[in-house]
């Protein structure tokens, strides 16, 4: 906000880069409201191109899965770019497996409830407080690839252990 406030006052115009993103009811929404310019950039130029060339190779019939490799090269291209590491690759690979979660998900549940069981699920009051609840704690889990080394990860596993 500072930044965006600071930038305003000399005229430049900057976009919201922060939507309350641990509100989200999903990975897909989360990284929707999380580091959005990033986001939007990957997706007009990773994202987007590439999902319709593996839609045009793979054929029409297998497009939900050519979108699902299409997330997890655009997240592991994200994970490099905020750093070089094993850490940093495992991140992406776990937000990868949560985002093409939600994606196959949703397709689940549109296909199993139809437009109007849908649009209902999506607001229940009870549905949303347990999928932003569990989107934080997937989020908040994952957080451990960040800080952590592999060996770090190893100890903090080995000293859980009953």
């Amino acid at each position: 906000d500072m930044a965006i406030g600071a930038a305003g006052l000399i005229g430049i115009p900057v976009p919201e880069n922060f939507n309350n993103p641990l509100v989200a009811r999903n990975m897909k929404e989360f990284w929707n409201r999380w580091h959005m310019t990033l986001s939007i950039w990957m997706r007009d130029i990773v994202f987007s191109p590439l999902s319709k060339v593996l839609v045009r190779i793979m054929g029409i019939k297998l497009a939900d899965h050519a979108i699902a490799l299409a997330i997890v090269a655009t997240f592991l291209l994200v994970g490099i770019w905020h750093g070089v590491g094993w850490n940093f690759v495992a991140f992406a690979a776990a937000q990868a497996l949560g985002v093409t979660t939600v994606h196959y998900y949703t397709i689940f549940l549109k296909r199993r409830l139809g437009r109007e069981g849908f649009k209902a699920y999506n607001e229940n009051a009870w549905i949303r407080a347990v999928a932003v609840s569990l989107t934080f704690c997937y989020f908040a889990i994952n957080l451990i690839f960040l800080a952590c080394t592999f060996d770090q990860i190893k100890e903090i596993f080995r000293v859980l252990q009953p």
